[in-house]
């Protein structure tokens, strides 16, 4: 069994997240937080959707 497969060469359970770097650096300075704390939340608001237990 393969764990690791190329997203360039499957579409199984990969999504590409393209997030505009500019709004991003606002958004993060607006509300003085990381942004990793931006992608854990956008992480969980996902998981939460696909795994609502």
């Amino acid at each position: 069994m393969n764990i690791y497969k190329n997203p360039d060469h499957s579409s199984d359970g990969y999504y590409c997240l393209k997030i505009d770097q500019h709004e991003l650096v606002k958004y993060v300075r607006a509300n003085d937080v990381s942004p990793a704390t931006i992608f854990y939340v956008l992480m969980f608001k996902a998981l939460s959707k696909v795994l609502p237990e």
